[in-house]
């Protein structure tokens, strides 16, 4: 092998790093900020409850909106779950 061959062989590896560095940091960045906007809903939901009849009915559906996207990305549709399955 030549040191050309090495070198070629270190740089893609170097630079797959750097991808899947990147990538790990935005994925705990998309995960504080998942977690940030559940907590608002929360919230919102709690002290907007029993003002308003039309406000709540729009709350719970704000609610139930999120909570099924949430099923769907902690327990069935992410890259995670299908890694985890096979």
């Amino acid at each position: 092998m030549t040191l050309h061959n090495i070198q070629q062989n270190t740089d893609w590896k170097s630079k797959y790093q750097d991808v899947l560095d990147d990538l790990e940091a935005r994925e705990l960045e998309w995960t504080q900020i998942e977690e940030l906007l559940r907590k608002t809903i929360g919230r919102l939901s709690i002290a907007g409850r029993g003002v308003d009849e039309r406000l709540d009915k729009q709350l719970r559906i704000i609610c139930n909106i999120v909570c099924w996207f949430i099923f769907l990305f902690d327990f069935g549709f992410t890259e995670k779950s299908r890694s985890r399955k096979t």
